[in-house]
């Protein structure tokens, strides 16, 4: 079976994976980490462990020609040959996709946003999701705003507070449209991750997930958590035959007194995710 024309790599191309590793006898597919890393808005950002959220998955991976409803290819037709360009290409070029997939994903949104909000599929999606959603997308919208991802150089919301970001957040706001996209496009993203694991395991297939050890220094997990981390500390790993100096990874180490005094709230959140 042949993948359908798209811009590679997306959760729906999983089943073509299955169906492979059906025929061969694989029971298990292994993926690297899935989660956002849009920092940069450039390459920089596709290094896969340093998510700027431990919950939120990358919009790299949403097939937009499942986004729309049937009747809509008018939408991404215009952008086709484009796409193909893209696909056709030897190595993947980052920039080039995620500027048209976060192009199309905003024109997209403006059609069908306020509808697949209204939804019950979203609404529930929402109530799982809202300990963590609520706050990436804020500060996603914050990270294009202020043009930085480094919540340390914001002029405002600099400090994560509850209240100030949920007048943000809120229905009436003027915000809560730019503040809502994100929303949508995590929904979406949950919805293909869903059907395509729902298929391996229907197939036999076990798809397994990775958790990076570290997050992200500027990310939203740190944002929203700064007393988690040690925001004065950088992990790493010490010499070897790879790196005789060691790596520093510029990751923020884990506050564990803190967390424990919480019951390790946020490791069970991020667990439960990644069921």
């Amino acid at each position: 079976m042949k993948a359908p024309i798209g811009i590679p790599p997306e959760f729906s191309d999983l089943k073509y994976l299955v169906d492979w590793s059906k025929k061969i006898g694989l029971k298990l597919i292994q993926l690297l980490p899935l989660n956002d890393t849009t920092a940069t808005h450039s390459w920089l950002d596709s290094y896969p462990y340093a998510a700027i959220s431990a919950f939120a998955l990358h919009p790299m991976y949403l097939r937009l020609q499942e986004v729309i409803k049937k009747d809509q290819t008018n939408l991404i037709a215009p952008f086709q040959n484009q796409m193909e360009q893209l696909n056709a290409l030897p190595e993947i070029d980052y920039d080039g996709v995620m500027q048209l997939k976060w192009k199309l994903l905003k024109i997209i949104y403006t059609e069908n946003g306020k509808k697949d909000l209204a939804t019950a599929g979203f609404k529930k999606f929402f109530k799982q999701n809202e300990h963590w959603l609520v706050s990436y997308s804020a500060f996603s919208y914050l990270r294009d705003l202020h043009g930085t991802v480094d919540f340390n150089q914001w002029p405002t919301h600099a400090n994560y507070n509850e209240a100030a970001i949920l007048k943000l957040v809120d229905l009436k706001s003027k915000t809560y449209q730019d503040i809502a996209f994100f929303y949508f496009v995590q929904f979406h993203l949950h919805l293909q991750l869903l059907e395509a694991t729902q298929y391996a395991h229907q197939n036999g297939v076990i798809v397994k997930g990775d958790i990076p050890i570290g997050v992200y220094r500027f990310g939203a997990d740190a944002w929203q958590n700064k007393g988690l981390f040690h925001m004065d500390m950088q992990a790493g790993a010490p010499p070897d035959d790879f790196a005789v100096s060691g790596q520093n990874w510029g990751f923020p180490t884990y506050h564990w007194g803190a967390m424990a005094r919480d019951g390790f709230a946020w490791w069970i959140s991020r667990f439960d995710q990644m069921k």
